[in-house]
């Protein structure tokens, strides 16, 4: 009897150090799934993305913190907000329509809108998938299994902006902001739709850009361009799209506009451009228009049309286009400084007198004059900053200035009146040894009246210096002294004994 008690208390022991044992385990499995559920918990309240439970009506039945945040109101009041509500009234539709279509084939859907955040409107991404969940209904004791929806909403702002960005710039011309020829090709075809009608086009082509590009670089030809599209955009009613469709051709749109209305358009920027320049040419356009009244009528055939009184226009103008540039370049380039404007005077001068001495025919000697003039014309491309600075250039100030004879002569050359003058100006800083510039020509590999236009340049500048910096030779007769020093290096020694014969013929006259 003892025996079967022990063992009794014996077995009672072990059941208990097995209970407790199993009090342990479910304590330590308890505390896991506490931990879990925590974890999952704030999983679900602080995911990236917003997470709503609502029922067909789009009332919310449950959502996350992230979406409370995103709509704007505390987690406790989420029941009492109807989803749909905080979506813009234009996708409504759209997320209704998407409801209804999960609802009814059971299969998740993703659509894009805009809703009503709680600082600003977010583009969003909704996806959406339903399932049945038992759920209270007023006025029902028991529980009701329902069709419930859930959504995950990504704020998907930032990634549109991007999209919205790089749309932007691909379809926008970077150097003037209107539409590129990319959008051209499409809003050609989503502009010819019946509303718009009358329906007119204007084609418009930069004229002399080529001669700007070519005698003054691409910077001035591009601020030529910006020129002209800003003086076509000032008037410019937000209907008419401009677009850029080529380096100098641009194409504008004018949606329910008549010809008449697109002429006056056209004549009143024309007109303001005859007031516009750069560095002295002149700044202008030439262009044509058509329009469309009807819809038989083939969009196509009315750019055609467009085009080619466009052109007609142009070749008009043809070889005057360019008559008087080289004169409003060179009295640009004297207003800006006069220095210049001074030196290039002497020049003439000095080539007049020293030419007529050495006995060259008259028309030689105008030639020679004229070129004198205009030998300096290439500073027109030159800044203000390093055209009037008084200091020592930098290394990159210097290369631009080394410039100005090619710019130059490439002005003359581009003008039929002036090419004549082109050489001269083009090679009038080689050196009779080789070492000058652009082209290191030597001896007389230079033409004739380039030598005698370096000799010319180079006296004029010893004798009243450089930009007003002042000179370092204080007479003439260290002036020709440096000549004797650099005849058959710097300068032809044939003329360069001419010079000196002529200048101490000069000073000792013959009696």
């Amino acid at each position: 009897m003892e025996e079967k008690k022990k063992a009794g208390i014996s077995d009672l022991s072990i059941y208990y150090q097995e209970l407790l044992f199993q009090n342990e385990e479910m304590k330590r499995i308890m505390q896991e799934n506490e931990l879990l559920k925590q974890r999952y918990q704030r999983l679900y309240e602080d995911a990236p993305a917003g997470y709503v439970v609502y029922n067909h009506n789009g009332q919310i039945i449950a959502a996350n913190n992230t979406l409370c945040r995103l709509l704007g109101f505390p987690p406790q009041e989420c029941q009492i907000h109807r989803f749909p509500r905080y979506v813009l009234p234009e996708f409504q539709d759209e997320l209704y329509l998407m409801i209804q279509r999960v609802l009814k084939k059971k299969t998740p859907e993703s659509i894009e809108v805009q809703i009503r955040g709680a600082d600003e409107i977010r583009d969003v991404m909704v996806t959406t998938n339903c399932y049945r969940e038992e759920v209270e209904i007023p006025g029902i004791e028991e529980l009701v299994s329902s069709n419930l929806l859930r959504s995950v909403i990504t704020d998907i702002t930032e990634l549109k902006k991007r999209q919205r960005d790089f749309w932007n710039r691909s379809v926008h011309d970077p150097l003037t902001g209107i539409y590129n020829r990319q959008f051209y090709k499409e809003e050609m075809h989503d502009m010819d739709v019946l509303e718009n009608l009358p329906l007119s086009v204007s084609m418009v082509d930069i004229d002399g850009l080529k001669i700007i590009n070519d005698t003054l670089g691409h910077e001035f030809g591009d601020q030529a361009i910006k020129i002209i599209v800003d003086e076509l955009k000032r008037n410019a009613r937000p209907e008419y799209t401009l677009m850029r469709v080529g380096g100098d051709e641009i194409v504008i749109l004018f949606p329910r506009t008549n010809l008449e209305t697109v002429r006056r358009y056209m004549q009143e920027a024309k007109k303001a451009m005859e007031e516009k320049s750069i560095s002295g040419i002149p700044l202008s356009f030439s262009w044509g228009a058509a329009t469309k009244n009807t819809p038989e009528e083939e969009l196509s055939f009315i750019v055609a049309a467009a085009e080619d009184m466009m052109y007609s226009r142009k070749q008009v103008r043809g070889g005057s286009r360019f008559n008087g540039a080289v004169h409003m370049i060179l009295e640009s380039l004297f207003e800006r400084n006069c220095q210049v404007r001074d030196h290039s005077l002497r020049i003439r001068q000095f080539i007049n007198d020293f030419g007529t001495w050495m006995g060259l025919r008259e028309e030689e000697v105008a030639c020679l004059c004229s070129a004198g003039l205009l030998h300096d014309i290439g500073m027109a491309s030159i800044s203000d900053e390093i055209l009037n600075k008084n200091g020592m250039l930098t290394e990159t100030e210097q290369r631009e200035v080394l410039r100005h004879p090619e710019v130059g002569g490439r002005i003359l050359h581009a003008n039929g009146d002036t090419a004549v003058y082109a050489e001269a100006v083009l090679y009038h800083h080689e050196n009779w040894d080789g070492t000058g510039y652009p082209r290191g020509l030597a001896g007389e590999q230079i033409p004739f009246e380039a030598r005698v236009l370096a000799i010319a340049d180079a006296y004029d500048r010893m004798k009243y210096g450089l930009n007003g910096r002042g000179t370092r030779y204080k007479d003439e007769m260290m002036i020709l002294e440096e000549f004797e020093r650099c005849k058959g290096r710097q300068f032809d020694p044939e003329l360069t004994e001419k010079l000196l014969e002529w200048k101490t013929e000069k000073k000792h006259p013959a009696s």
